[in-house]
């Protein structure tokens, strides 16, 4: 995502690859996701489904030059930083190399774009 200058997920070097080859890898430290069902705007628990990815985090650009609308529509939803990515995804639980030992975290699993949710003209 361009949209957040740095990644918010990457799986650390010496983690298992095998069988985790469709994740994103963990959240970085600084960066939070939720996510969010598309219906009822609530929270979707790690392992209990998929829903649109929102991001918040301070690489997190504030909005779009000279495109409120669409600004409006995707940062600071709720008044609270999240930016929503437009993304389906899910947390599922995979392998991660922390600080030298491979330990159970969740991983970020894109599953389909809901929709483009900013058109450039």
């Amino acid at each position: 995502m361009t949209e957040t200058a740095t990644g918010v997920t990457c799986t650390p070097e010496g983690s298992p690859i095998n069988g985790y080859s469709h994740t994103c890898g963990p959240v970085v430290p600084n960066a939070e996701i939720v996510l969010v069902d598309i219906e009822t705007k609530r929270s979707v628990a790690p392992g209990m489904g998929q829903g649109e990815l929102w991001v918040r985090a301070p690489s997190v650009t504030l909005g779009y030059i000279d495109n409120l609308k669409e600004t409006e529509g995707m940062f600071d939803i709720g008044g609270q930083g999240w930016m929503r990515s437009g993304d389906e995804a899910e947390l599922e639980v995979g392998k991660t190399n922390v600080e030298g030992t491979i330990k159970d975290t969740w991983l970020l699993c894109i599953r389909d774009r809901l929709k483009e949710l900013i058109k450039v003209h």
